[in-house]
């Protein structure tokens, strides 16, 4: 399907599919009360004048979990909220199979697989927006920033009105396949490692990297792929690193 058609396809999902419960764009462009006005003649645009800081005891920020949060019965009882069917529906559509069934039922090595296990993801964290809005709407409306984690970035972009969710699944869509691919070219792998402050990862890698030429395998790669967080990382390579790493 190309883009012109999703997009296309977003003004009519529209009126079945109302947008994700939005963030209000006021937190952050309004002029909050009791915030210090611009001094007189000060050229400063709105968006930069000082405003007070809010209490963090009455905001929330959701996070949307990426790709390996994947498992089969992922979205059971979230169908009962408003807006899911219809959800899961426009997805069957751009994607061109019946992912509500896959979540639910799998089978896993289907679901395991990136090309579906993103957009599965994806549509299944903002089905539970629906949920946690039914059961704890203040969540919601207090809200001040939404963040997600590889593929879950999208889902907060719908989430914050960015994008509709129609763009954003084709976008995912593009994406899984896309990188599916590439997993398919050469046999690869990737490993998620927490370690201490001190972790010698890219010495690590290196060490993986010698096991390998000693085995004859020629320019393997062993290489840290993501930053995640302090002492969290991603490593990624050839099949073959994984028996030594």
């Amino acid at each position: 399907m190309s883009a012109s058609k999703v997009v296309g396809m977003a003004a009519v999902l529209r009126g079945k599919v109302r947008s994700v419960v939005s963030l209000s764009r006021g937190l952050s462009t309004q002029q909050q009360p009791g915030s210090l006005e611009s001094p007189p003649g000060s050229q400063l645009p709105a968006e930069t004048e000082r405003r007070h800081r809010k209490d963090p005891r009455g905001c929330s920020v959701l996070l949307f979990p990426g790709q390996g949060s994947q498992f089969v019965g992922m979205g059971r009882g979230l169908t009962k909220y408003p807006n899911v069917k219809e959800m899961f529906s426009a997805a069957q559509k751009i994607l061109g199979y019946d992912l509500l069934s896959l979540c639910l039922e799998g089978p896993e090595e289907e679901l395991l697989k990136t090309v579906h296990c993103q957009p599965a993801v994806f549509v299944t964290s903002l089905a539970a927006v629906e949920k946690l809005q039914h059961e704890n709407p203040k969540a919601i409306e207090t809200c001040v920033a939404a963040a997600g984690f590889s593929v879950g970035e999208f889902a907060a972009l719908v989430f914050a009105g960015a994008m509709t969710f129609s763009e954003a699944l084709y976008a995912v869509k593009v994406r899984a396949e896309a990188m599916q691919e590439a997993s398919e070219l050469v046999p690869s792998g990737m490993l998620s490692v927490i370690g201490r402050p001190q972790a010698q990862y890219k010495y690590a890698c290196l060490q993986a990297k010698e096991h390998c030429k000693s085995l004859g395998i020629q320019e393997p790669v062993c290489s840290v792929a993501n930053y995640l967080f302090p002492d969290g990382r991603v490593i990624a390579g050839h099949q073959q690193v994984w028996k030594h790493f």
